[in-house]
């Protein structure tokens, strides 16, 4: 039986992270631990594209099962997330995901 070597495409792969509900600096420092810990324990990199703020319209979007980018588009939570998106978004249009 042939083994595999995963570690070419898991470099090759690199993971995105978004704190969800941020109140404070400190949950923006929970995002920068956990890319820290991601390298030092897999060796591997991963983006912290930022954190969205903890937002009252989100939660109502969600109980009434509606889309936040459309109907809550001007909630600060809506305005964070395609802001931390962008950047994530420009890579894939430039057809170089990242």
């Amino acid at each position: 039986m042939q083994q595999r070597s995963w570690s070419g495409p898991l470099k090759a792969f690199r993971v995105k992270l978004v704190v969800n509900q941020v109140r404070s600096e400190a949950d923006h420092s929970v995002g920068r631990a956990v890319v820290a810990a991601w390298k030092k324990f897999f060796g591997l990199e991963m983006d912290y594209l930022g954190g969205v703020a903890y937002d009252d319209t989100a939660w109502q979007m969600i109980r009434k099962r509606r889309p936040l980018l459309v109907d809550g588009a001007d909630s600060p939570s809506a305005t964070q997330l395609v802001a931390v998106a962008a950047p994530w978004r420009r890579s894939i249009d430039r057809g170089r995901p990242r």
